[in-house]
């Protein structure tokens, strides 16, 4: 992660904004992004999955999913599975939301 942030800084100044697909890769950008003195939410807006407390005194948006209706739902459909022996594909949309507080 470092070494690609660093490339990409280095020769193209593009990036400014990224968005982080898991918690511990936010972690990890998040620590190497302060590494090379980026200021976050300054030079790079960042948001990322599920509340991120990396740093103090910087308000990251993310992305909230309803963690209690995945568990509910994966829940639900392996067990229908198991009984059934049904393999069809399951179509699953539960809403998530984007949290700004405190940006």
């Amino acid at each position: 992660m470092e070494d690609f942030l660093k490339e990409k800084l280095r020769k193209t100044h593009s990036i400014d904004g990224l968005f982080i697909a898991t918690g511990s890769l936010s972690s990890a950008t998040i620590r190497c992004l302060i590494k090379l003195e980026v200021k976050l939410q300054t030079d790079i807006q960042l948001i990322g999955f599920d509340r991120m407390d990396v740093v103090p005194g910087v308000a990251i948006p993310y992305v909230k999913q309803p963690l209690a209706e995945m568990c509910r739902s994966s829940f639900d459909i392996l067990l229908n599975e198991i009984e059934l022996h049904d393999k069809k594909i399951i179509d699953c949309k539960l809403f998530a939301s984007i949290v700004t507080d405190n940006c």
